[in-house]
């Protein structure tokens, strides 16, 4: 009886997981990667245009800006350089993503239908000072 959603819920959550190696490519340039799309012919405008997409995660110096064009680097690409914003700092709090929100969705869902009331024990049945006559009845899932 429960198996059902729990499947249903597998198949959809699946795609997001598999395309979290696609996600993690987009990933803001490091300065080591941007030294090397120099050197490999990128700092143009075709280069410019991945730093604009995609960023840079450190802060540029004027004398990194100066070896890059001793290196050949175009104009169009030290400006796009320029105008890229750093990464957020690792410290800051970062907002959850979709595959996280459709855990909660999931979870909310299987609470709902009852599946999860069945497994969750006696003892945490109540939940003092919550008001609540089941752990998940604070959610507003029963």
């Amino acid at each position: 009886m429960w198996r059902r959603p729990v499947v249903t819920i597998l198949i959809l959550v699946m795609p997001l997981i598999l395309t979290l190696p696609l996600r993690a490519q987009q990933k803001p340039f490091t300065q080591e990667q941007v030294v090397s799309m120099v050197r490999d012919g990128f700092g143009d405008e075709s280069g410019a245009k991945l730093i604009e997409q995609r960023g840079i995660d450190f802060a540029p110096s004027e004398d990194f800006y100066q070896t890059l064009k001793a290196a050949g680097a175009s104009e169009a690409f030290v400006n796009a350089l320029r105008a890229a914003k750093s990464a957020e700092p690792a410290t800051a709090k970062k907002p959850i993503n979709q595959v996280q929100i459709f855990a909660l969705f999931a979870g909310r869902a299987l609470c709902q239908s009852g599946a999860v009331r069945e497994s969750v024990p006696s003892a945490l049945r109540h939940m003092p000072g919550s008001g609540a006559s089941h752990p998940f009845d604070m959610f507003g899932a029963g």
